[in-house]
Order: structure tokens, then sequence, then C-alpha cells
């Protein structure tokens, strides 16, 4: 019983409810409803890719703004719930954890903390949670308390990047998980380059069923004849499953299909400047058809959506749906322009009958879920039902703390979820509980940063970015840097146990307005695991700086980095500056033939000398080391005509930026 996909109507275990992603429930909904419960989280969710008409700059994108496509990857705009058994359990991209609450109450019973963002909802079956982090794990927790059962590194190697502000795996797990009949499968790495991991694993112990590690390099033909790309699947937005394919989203462009059996990749679409199709999958219909598009489609300068029917497991084109938003059980329910509509139609979205259309009042709808009797939209910041036969509005709850993006029902209990971190429990004669409401904030006291830590960020002008710590036995360190700062501070410790308490620990002392510490397991017999220089400050003990102090320069952002060691005797410096100009000898550039005058050593390079070289100096016991600039690397105020460094093969050492707006009016890649 524990790994067959049976659900109860009274769940709602899944991302829009199951494997097939439909959004529909069973349950019946009595209206109206009131306020059981109201949650507001501490932190508000933090997207992977913010919409950059909102971008934190300041910046005017008046070409975004203009000529744009909507905001396609949304996946992570709000903690979207699940609920079975009387509990909701949902995840954070604000502070890495898993939450379980009273679905009566709302009440927090357990929480887990994990090594990064945890940007999709978990997946509930039976007595088992199964949850994807930005960490590059997989971890299955009991149900019921927590606990933790089995994790999986779904991620090839420990290596890490950084990833949207955060240091997060090189290959992150950006499609959630999925589990059908007693398989949970997931993917791992996001761009093609990098290597793609699709895989299938045992539910009951984690144990690998099948992996596919060949889709991150297709030579395929395009819609151009004659013509061939050399692209790859890029996975982005929650997986589904029916009709014997696993559909794995890849962003705007159009899914791909693989083999639930084996993995086998059965369809893939090479972007091309012809194929303009793709968008988020919304699910597969009644009829085995997987359905993709945009929300508004704006490129074109027309005034409704198109999202596309292909049938699997091949992806074979079938039809389009003209339509905002959907949702499709025995009828279709569809938004588009101004209007809502509900019809009767064949496999390919011909309209046989029209029941019902009514105006929508706003065109801005986030989300739509469907329960036995009504039609639920959350429509801004208000969240509407309308009966499924006639659409007569049943009910109306507005000024909602947020965009509503996501709905469940349970338990003849409607969850809304908002964009600021809200999450609402309405129900039949429900009343407002107080244990439900956001838990006060504990003030738990850091002790403030010491004064010479303190003056070094200063006079570096050092305030967000990435910090490591490495070397120190507890959180307070980390902490002090979090709590003076905006850094996001990696913590590594020895002890696996004392990795968890540390994580747990720190949720109390996460402050939105200052930095993050996050906590990761130091193996000292391996390199660390993160991209040449990532973090702009690094405190470490003298000890640890003397045996890594290659490693840790590597990791030092170049023309800006402080490596800081207090505490620090007259013999242990001495060593520390050693090892250093060992490191910083072995980091120059070799020779390149025929470009002598810019070699390493050459007169132009030595007058740049006091621009590149580091700087290493003593106040007491402190050691300050000022990692310079790289030497033969262009600048702009180079002196030096070409490049001396960049060399194959390279590989990624961040990602982010404004977010998924437009990129061109041509082919739809992958973002």
């Amino acid at each position: 019983m524990l790994m067959a996909f049976s659900v109860s109507a009274s769940d709602w275990p899944a991302y829009r409810h199951n494997a097939r992603r439909t959004a529909v429930s069973t349950d019946r909904l009595d209206f109206p409803l009131s306020l059981s419960w109201h949650r507001k989280s501490k932190h508000q969710p933090r997207p992977a890719f913010a919409d950059p008409l909102s971008h934190p700059t300041g910046i005017d994108f008046a070409y975004i703004r203009d000529h744009s496509e909507p905001v396609l990857l949304d996946f992570d705009y709000a903690f979207h719930p699940v609920a079975t058994g009387g509990r909701v359990f949902f995840g954070s991209s604000a502070d890495d954890a898993v939450r379980c609450l009273s679905l009566a109450t709302g009440k927090q019973e357990w929480v887990f903390v994990t090594g990064g963002p945890v940007r999709f909802a978990p997946h509930v079956v039976g007595d088992r949670l199964y949850v994807a982090s930005d960490d590059g794990f997989v971890y299955c927790l009991a149900a019921t308390s927590g606990k933790l059962i089995w994790q999986f590194r779904a991620a090839p190697s420990a290596r890490q990047l950084v990833g949207n502000g955060r240091m997060i795996s090189r290959w992150p797990l950006r499609t959630g998980v999925l589990v059908l009949d007693g398989t949970v499968y997931v993917t791992a790495g996001m761009w093609p380059a990098e290597g793609i991991f699709i895989y299938a694993l045992d539910a009951k112990s984690g144990a690998v069923k099948w992996i596919n590690d060949t889709s991150g390099t297709i030579n395929e033909p395009t819609k151009s004849q004659g013509a061939y790309a050399i692209a790859g699947v890029a996975p982005t937005g929650y997986l589904l499953a029916g009709n014997g394919a696993l559909v794995v989203p890849t962003g705007r462009s159009i899914p791909a299909s693989y083999s639930l059996k084996d993995g086998r990749l059965l369809k893939s679409v090479a972007p091309s400047y012809q194929n303009r199709r793709g968008g988020p999958a919304v699910c597969i219909d009644p009829h085995g058809s997987v359905i993709f598009g945009y929300p508004r489609e704006r490129l074109t300068g027309t005034t409704y959506s198109v999202h596309y029917a292909y049938r699997l497991p091949m992806m074979q084109q079938y039809s389009s749906i003209r339509a905002d938003r959907l949702v499709i059980d025995d009828k279709a329910f569809v938004a588009v322009n101004d209007l809502i509509r509900c019809y009767k139609s064949d496999a390919r979205y011909r309209k046989v009958t029209v029941p019902w259309q009514a105006d929508c009042p706003s065109k801005a709808i986030h989300c739509m879920s469907l329960a036995a009797n009504s039609l639920l939209m959350g429509i801004d910041n208000s969240v509407t039902a309308r009966d499924r036969a006639t659409g007569d509005v049943l009910w109306q709850q507005n000024d909602l703390d947020g965009h509503v993006q996501s709905l469940a029902v349970a338990d003849g209990r409607l969850l809304v979820a908002t964009d600021t971190g809200s999450l609402y429990c309405f129900a039949t004669g429900g009343h407002v509980s107080n244990a439900g409401t956001a838990p006060p904030t504990r003030q738990v006291t850091v002790p403030r940063l010491g004064g010479g830590l303190r003056n070094a960020l200063r006079a570096g002008r050092i305030r967000r970015g990435l910090a490591l710590v490495i070397g120190q036995r507890n959180t307070t360190l980390a902490s002090q840097i979090a709590a003076a700062t905006q850094l996001q501070v990696v913590l590594l410790l020895d002890d696996a146990d004392a990795v968890m308490d540390a994580r747990r620990k720190l949720l109390q002392q996460a402050n939105a307005d200052h930095g993050q510490v996050s906590v990761q397991r130091d193996i000292r017999e391996k390199p660390l695991p993160f991209a040449d220089y990532a973090f702009n400050l690094i405190a470490a003990t003298g000890a640890v700086a003397v045996k890594r102090a290659t490693e840790l320069r590597r990791v030092l952002s170049p023309a800006r980095g402080i490596l800081y060691m207090d505490d620090t005797t007259a013999g242990v410096a001495t060593q520390v500056e050693a090892a250093l100009q060992r490191a910083a000898e072995s980091d120059k550039p070799t020779s390149t033939p025929g470009t002598s005058e810019n070699a390493a050593g050459s007169p132009s390079l030595e007058r740049r000398a006091g621009k590149t070289a580091d700087e290493t100096r003593r106040v007491g016991n402190t050691l300050i080391h000022r990692r310079g600039k790289l030497p033969g690397a262009l600048d702009w105020d180079s002196e030096t005509k070409t490049d001396q460094r960049v060399k194959w093969p390279l590989e990624l050492l961040w990602f982010g930026g404004p977010g998924s707006k437009r990129t061109g009016s041509g082919s739809r890649a992958p973002v």
C-alpha cells in the first residue's frame, strides 16, 4: 500500500494534485467558505528568476516593458502546498526548509532543513515525503515526523557554483520530484553543456532503477530543411507523467519525452527560428496529450495566448487551444482575453458545445483548479469559485496578502498560497485560529562582529556577495557575518550531525534584511567543491589556511576578495604567507606562441604588477590577504591586447540575472 499511487479524494499529495498535474480534485467544497487559519512565512519566496520589470537595480528595462514575453519561469513564485492525512507540506526557496503544518489549525508540526533552496512542492505517497533541493539531493522523509529515511545525490559529484545568488550544486534539481508506481523520477542539471541526468529511483530504498545521462548533447534536425542543431534537454519546471512517458519541461522550449520504463529519450525538439512553439508544461489531458504554452503571448501582438497539445509518448503535434490559462477534466475551462469559458470538446479541442461563458474582472489569472462542484481561480490578490455547471459565482475572497499563485483542495478545505509567503486555509464554517497565524519572531541575540573583520569588510566595501567560513566548530562567526552584512555565508563543519543541528539552529536567526547562512559538511581529504573566484570573503583559521592555501585562493574573488585569519601566531602567519605566495606563482598564465609581447613576464605585465599583485598584511594576531587582479587577464584598463587566461575547456562559474523575459524574437531556446 505504501508504494501504490492511490490518492484519497480528500488528499492533494502533489503539485496540481497528481502525476499528470491535472489540478482536478473529486472533493466537494461547501460554500460559503470562511478563513480557518492564515500563516505568513517569516521570509517571502526568493524566486530563481524574478520579473526583470521589478529588478532590484531600479534599471528601467524599457525594451522589456514594451516588447516582453510573460514571466515563464514562475515555478517558485509561491510556497506551493500539498496535503494528505490531515497535514500540509511545503518547501521554501527562502530558508531551504521543508515544513509540515496541521491542516486543521495551521500549527507547525516539524521542519527539515536541506542544503539549498527547495523550489518545488514535495510529493507525498503513503507515509513518506519526497523532496528535491538545489543542493543536488533527493530526500525521503517520514511524513509524520520529518525524520530522514534516505537521501540520494542526483548530482554526479559534489561540485558547486553560484546559481541565482546562492552556492548550489552544479546540477540543481530544477524539476522537483514525481512519484509514480513505486518509482521516484528526478532530474539533475539545467545546462546541457554541464551534463543532464534523468533518474528513476526505487521509492522505498532510493536505489537507482535507471539513469539517462546522454541527453545533454543531441544532434537534432531543425525546422529548416537539411539543417541540424547541436542542442540538449534543459530541464526546468515540474515533471509530468502519463501514457508511458516522463515529460521533462524545458523552460520556454518544447518539453522532452522519456520512456518511463527505461529512460530512453523518445522525443526532443531543437529550437530554431522557424519553431517558435514552447512554454511551461501545464498538464497531461484525459486524451493523452501534454498541454504546454505561454500564459499570455505579447511578441506577436495578439491579445490571447496559444497552448499546444502534443500526443504522448512521441510528442506528435496534435492541436492548439486559444487560452491564457486552462484546466481540463470532462470539459475544458479556459481563460481567454476577458472571458472565462467552459466548453465540451473533442480530443483536438474543437468546440462541440459551450455550456457557459462569463466576463472575467481581470486578465491577471495566475492559477486555476477544479473541485467536484466548482472552478477555482486565483486572480491577483483574490480567489473566486464558480459553479462548474453554470458559471455562477459561488464565493469570492478579496484582499489577500499578495497575488494568488497556488490552489489546493483537501479534506473539504481550500488552501491558497500567495507570492508573499502567505498560506490561507478556508473551510465551511471556519473561524480564524490563532495557532495558524505567523508565529512570533523569536529574537536571537547574535554577538557583534569583531572589530578587525568588521573594519576589513568596511575597507574592502564588501557587503553583498558570498562568504566562506571554514575551520570553525560552531555557527557563531558565520552568524555574525550574516547579521552584519547581506552576504550569503557558507559554513563548513566537519561532523554530519553537527551540520544538521546547525541548520536547524540557524532557522531561528535568519533575517530577511541581512545575510543568510547555509551549512555544509567539510570533507578535508577532498578539494573544496566550489567554483573558482566565488567568494568575496573567506574567514579561515590559520591551521586550515596553511594546509589549504591553494584551494582557498582558487575560490577567492580576484581584485577584491579578502582572506581573513584571526588569532594567528607569527609562525603560522609566516607559513600562510609562503603558501599563498606559492599559490600565486602557480596562477600565472603560461606563454602563448605568437603573442610574446603579451606573455607572462613581458614588460607590459611588469608595468601592471602593482595592479595585479596580491597584498598581505598583519595587524596584531590578524592576517589579511587581499587578492589582486588576475595576471594576464584582459580588462578595461589592460595594456595587453589579448587575454592570456581564457582557454578551453570552459565551464560555468555562475548564473542568474534579470529573468526570463524576451531575449529575441526568433527561436525559443531554453533559458
